[in-house]
């Protein structure tokens, strides 16, 4: 019963844990695109 609960446990963090790197590298991604996006967007405007 106590190492179902733990392996359970260990599940549940590890799948947070992705979750969470998930979310962050999606949020990078998107501030990654906008920093590449934005500057030729300026300077083509400038032009």
């Amino acid at each position: 019963m106590e190492r179902k609960e733990l392996n359970e446990t260990l599940f549940t963090k590890a799948f947070e844990t992705q979750h969470n790197a998930f979310l962050w590298v999606g949020v990078q991604g998107v501030r990654c695109i906008e920093f590449i996006i934005r500057p030729n967007f300026l300077t083509s405007n400038s032009r």
